[in-house]
Protein backbone atom coordinates (compact mmCIF):
# COMPACT_ATOMS: atom_id res chain seq x y z
CA UNK A 1 0.00 0.00 0.00
CA UNK A 2 1.61 3.64 -0.98
CA UNK A 3 -0.73 6.51 0.52
CA UNK A 4 -0.18 10.04 -0.69
CA UNK A 5 -1.01 12.37 1.82
CA UNK A 6 -1.50 15.99 1.36
CA UNK A 7 -3.10 17.02 4.51
CA UNK A 8 -2.24 17.87 7.58
CA UNK A 9 -3.62 14.69 9.30
CA UNK A 10 -0.78 12.16 10.48
CA UNK A 11 0.41 9.90 7.96
CA UNK A 12 0.85 7.02 10.33
CA UNK A 13 -2.97 7.08 11.50
CA UNK A 14 -3.70 7.01 8.27
CA UNK A 15 -1.76 4.20 7.20
CA UNK A 16 -3.49 2.07 10.33
CA UNK A 17 -7.23 2.86 9.31
CA UNK A 18 -6.31 2.24 5.68
CA UNK A 19 -4.51 -1.34 6.52
CA UNK A 20 -6.88 -2.13 8.90
CA UNK A 21 -9.77 -1.90 6.63
CA UNK A 22 -8.21 -2.96 3.58
CA UNK A 23 -7.23 -6.71 5.50
CA UNK A 24 -11.25 -6.91 6.93
CA UNK A 25 -12.32 -6.18 3.23
CA UNK A 26 -10.09 -8.45 1.88
CA UNK A 27 -8.32 -6.49 0.21
CA UNK A 28 -5.10 -6.30 -1.34
CA UNK A 29 -2.43 -4.23 0.59
CA UNK A 30 0.35 -4.52 -1.89
CA UNK A 31 -1.23 -3.28 -5.05
CA UNK A 32 -3.41 -0.25 -3.41
CA UNK A 33 -2.63 3.23 -3.86
CA UNK A 34 -4.62 5.93 -1.88
CA UNK A 35 -4.42 9.45 -2.25
CA UNK A 36 -5.78 11.53 0.71
CA UNK A 37 -7.05 15.76 0.69
CA UNK A 38 -9.14 17.97 1.49
CA UNK A 39 -12.42 18.63 0.62
CA UNK A 40 -14.03 21.83 0.79
CA UNK A 41 -17.35 20.63 2.83
CA UNK A 42 -17.79 18.98 6.77
CA UNK A 43 -18.08 15.59 5.37
CA UNK A 44 -16.07 12.92 4.33
CA UNK A 45 -16.23 11.56 0.86
CA UNK A 46 -14.22 9.78 -1.94
CA UNK A 47 -14.06 7.99 -5.23
CA UNK A 48 -12.23 4.70 -6.59
CA UNK A 49 -11.04 2.89 -9.57
CA UNK A 50 -13.85 -0.18 -10.72
CA UNK A 51 -10.81 -2.69 -10.25
CA UNK A 52 -7.81 -1.96 -10.99
CA UNK A 53 -6.89 0.89 -12.29
CA UNK A 54 -4.34 1.43 -15.61
CA UNK A 55 -4.65 5.00 -16.19
CA UNK A 56 -2.75 8.01 -15.00
CA UNK A 57 -2.48 8.36 -11.21
CA UNK A 58 0.17 10.74 -11.29
CA UNK A 59 -1.80 13.92 -11.33
CA UNK A 60 -2.51 12.88 -7.33
CA UNK A 61 1.27 11.03 -7.02
CA UNK A 62 3.86 12.42 -9.71
CA UNK A 63 6.56 9.57 -8.62
CA UNK A 64 5.08 6.40 -8.15
CA UNK A 65 7.52 3.24 -8.71
CA UNK A 66 6.21 0.97 -11.34
CA UNK A 67 4.56 -1.51 -9.44
CA UNK A 68 2.01 1.52 -8.72
CA UNK A 69 1.56 1.98 -12.37
CA UNK A 70 -1.51 -0.26 -12.28
CA UNK A 71 -3.01 -0.75 -9.15
CA UNK A 72 -6.37 -0.43 -7.08
CA UNK A 73 -6.82 3.57 -6.94
CA UNK A 74 -8.79 5.22 -3.63
CA UNK A 75 -9.33 8.87 -3.32
CA UNK A 76 -10.12 10.06 0.23
CA UNK A 77 -11.48 13.42 0.74
CA UNK A 78 -11.60 14.62 4.61
CA UNK A 79 -12.55 17.94 6.18
CA UNK A 80 -9.51 20.02 7.01
CA UNK A 81 -8.50 20.14 10.93
CA UNK A 82 -10.84 21.98 13.43
CA UNK A 83 -13.84 22.21 10.60
CA UNK A 84 -17.06 22.05 12.28
CA UNK A 85 -19.00 18.97 11.85
CA UNK A 86 -22.76 18.46 11.87
CA UNK A 87 -22.72 15.50 14.82
CA UNK A 88 -27.14 15.49 14.25
CA UNK A 89 -27.72 12.07 12.99
CA UNK A 90 -23.63 11.54 12.20
CA UNK A 91 -21.34 9.11 13.27
CA UNK A 92 -17.79 10.12 14.35
CA UNK A 93 -15.11 11.16 11.79
CA UNK A 94 -13.01 8.13 12.31
CA UNK A 95 -16.64 6.06 12.10
CA UNK A 96 -17.34 8.03 8.85
CA UNK A 97 -13.96 7.72 7.31
CA UNK A 98 -13.90 4.14 7.51
CA UNK A 99 -17.44 3.44 6.42
CA UNK A 100 -16.16 5.91 3.42
CA UNK A 101 -13.50 4.05 2.79
CA UNK A 102 -15.26 0.02 2.89
CA UNK A 103 -17.36 1.88 0.31
CA UNK A 104 -14.58 2.47 -2.30
CA UNK A 105 -12.97 -0.65 -1.53
CA UNK A 106 -15.93 -2.34 -2.92
CA UNK A 107 -15.69 -0.32 -5.97
CA UNK A 108 -11.79 -1.54 -6.12
CA UNK A 109 -13.74 -5.10 -6.07
CA UNK A 110 -15.84 -4.17 -8.77
CA UNK A 111 -18.79 -3.74 -6.90
CA UNK A 112 -21.48 -1.02 -8.05
CA UNK A 113 -23.61 1.20 -6.13
CA UNK A 114 -26.40 -1.47 -6.65
CA UNK A 115 -24.31 -3.94 -4.77
CA UNK A 116 -23.65 -2.56 -1.98
CA UNK A 117 -25.26 -1.57 1.04
CA UNK A 118 -25.85 2.47 2.24
CA UNK A 119 -22.99 3.90 3.29
CA UNK A 120 -24.93 4.90 6.78
CA UNK A 121 -25.60 0.34 7.56
CA UNK A 122 -21.82 -0.16 7.17
CA UNK A 123 -20.33 -1.95 10.03
CA UNK A 124 -16.53 -1.79 10.91
CA UNK A 125 -15.67 -2.80 14.23
CA UNK A 126 -12.55 -2.51 13.00
CA UNK A 127 -12.32 1.01 13.18
CA UNK A 128 -12.77 0.92 17.50
CA UNK A 129 -9.44 2.46 19.05
CA UNK A 130 -8.24 3.96 15.88
CA UNK A 131 -7.20 7.53 15.84
CA UNK A 132 -6.89 10.33 13.42
CA UNK A 133 -4.18 13.10 14.71
CA UNK A 134 -3.01 16.25 13.54
CA UNK A 135 1.08 16.81 12.55
CA UNK A 136 2.20 18.58 15.09
CA UNK A 137 3.23 22.10 13.44
CA UNK A 138 6.74 23.37 13.63
CA UNK A 139 7.07 26.75 15.52
CA UNK A 140 7.14 29.70 12.96
CA UNK A 141 11.35 30.82 13.34
CA UNK A 142 11.80 34.05 15.79
CA UNK A 143 13.75 37.33 14.41
CA UNK A 144 16.52 35.99 16.34
CA UNK A 145 16.04 32.16 15.00
CA UNK A 146 16.34 34.06 11.07
CA UNK A 147 19.40 36.31 12.34
CA UNK A 148 21.58 33.20 13.86
CA UNK A 149 20.33 30.78 10.74
CA UNK A 150 21.85 33.83 8.50
CA UNK A 151 24.87 34.14 10.75
CA UNK A 152 25.50 30.21 10.74
CA UNK A 153 25.12 29.92 6.69
CA UNK A 154 27.65 33.54 6.36
CA UNK A 155 30.43 31.46 9.02
CA UNK A 156 30.06 28.27 6.82
CA UNK A 157 31.00 30.06 3.70
CA UNK A 158 33.65 32.27 5.25
CA UNK A 159 35.05 28.49 6.42
CA UNK A 160 34.31 27.23 2.94
CA UNK A 161 36.13 30.18 1.28
CA UNK A 162 39.32 30.37 3.78
CA UNK A 163 40.08 26.18 3.02
CA UNK A 164 39.57 27.13 -0.63
CA UNK A 165 41.97 30.19 -0.47
CA UNK A 166 44.68 28.42 1.78
CA UNK A 167 44.69 25.28 -0.75
CA UNK A 168 45.13 27.70 -3.83
CA UNK A 169 47.74 29.18 -1.88
CA UNK A 170 49.53 26.11 -1.29
CA UNK A 171 49.01 25.47 -5.02
CA UNK A 172 50.45 28.43 -6.07
CA UNK A 173 53.19 28.29 -4.12
CA UNK A 174 54.01 24.61 -5.31
CA UNK A 175 53.98 26.40 -8.98
CA UNK A 176 56.02 29.16 -8.48
CA UNK A 177 58.68 27.00 -7.14
CA UNK A 178 58.05 25.31 -10.62
CA UNK A 179 58.42 27.92 -12.10
CA UNK A 180 62.00 29.50 -10.44
CA UNK A 181 63.03 25.63 -11.41
CA UNK A 182 62.50 26.33 -15.32
CA UNK A 183 63.71 29.62 -14.99
CA UNK A 184 66.76 28.98 -13.72
CA UNK A 185 67.16 26.05 -15.88
CA UNK A 186 66.91 28.37 -19.04
CA UNK A 187 69.41 31.00 -17.43
CA UNK A 188 71.95 28.06 -17.59
CA UNK A 189 70.98 26.98 -20.67
CA UNK A 190 71.05 30.10 -22.03
CA UNK A 191 74.47 31.24 -20.73
CA UNK A 192 75.82 27.56 -21.73
CA UNK A 193 74.82 28.38 -25.52
CA UNK A 194 76.58 32.03 -24.55
CA UNK A 195 80.19 30.73 -23.90
CA UNK A 196 79.80 27.98 -26.68
CA UNK A 197 79.19 30.64 -29.47
CA UNK A 198 82.26 33.06 -27.79
CA UNK A 199 84.07 29.66 -28.00
CA UNK A 200 83.61 29.23 -31.21
CA UNK A 201 84.02 32.99 -32.23
CA UNK A 202 87.49 32.93 -30.86
CA UNK A 203 88.78 29.51 -32.69
CA UNK A 204 87.27 31.40 -35.58
CA UNK A 205 89.66 34.41 -35.28
CA UNK A 206 92.82 32.15 -34.23
CA UNK A 207 92.74 29.91 -37.47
Amino acid sequence: MKVRNLTDYRTDDLRKIFAAGLKAEGASLRDTFILVVYIQGSSVSGRASLGRWTGNVNRGARKLSPEYRSCYWIRMELPRPGKKINLFDRPSMIKELAQVLVHEIGHNLELQHREMAPLVSIEVPWAEGLQLRVKDKKPKPTLADRANKRESHVRKMVDKYERQLARTERLLKKWRKKLKHYEAKHRREKMRLAAAKGSDDGDSANS
